[in-house]
């Protein structure tokens, strides 16, 4: 199996609750801590913001 290092070209965020994992992709910081305050409000956990700087493709070719 080959893998394969994709830098992200632009800001991508996670948000991790230990339990749920929300990818909201392509947006901004401040974007990202709104949807983290209303993620904690709904949850009442801490919710940890994730800044995607790559991955790896498990099917490159």
């Amino acid at each position: 199996m080959k893998l394969k290092y994709i830098k992200s070209a632009d800001e991508e965020y996670i948000l991790d609750d230990g339990e749920n994992i929300n990818d909201l992709g392509k947006c901004s910081l401040k974007d990202a801590k709104k949807e983290a305050e209303e993620a904690v409000k709904k949850t009442n956990k801490p919710v940890f913001i994730l800044k995607t700087v790559g991955y790896i493709d498990l099917f490159a070719k």
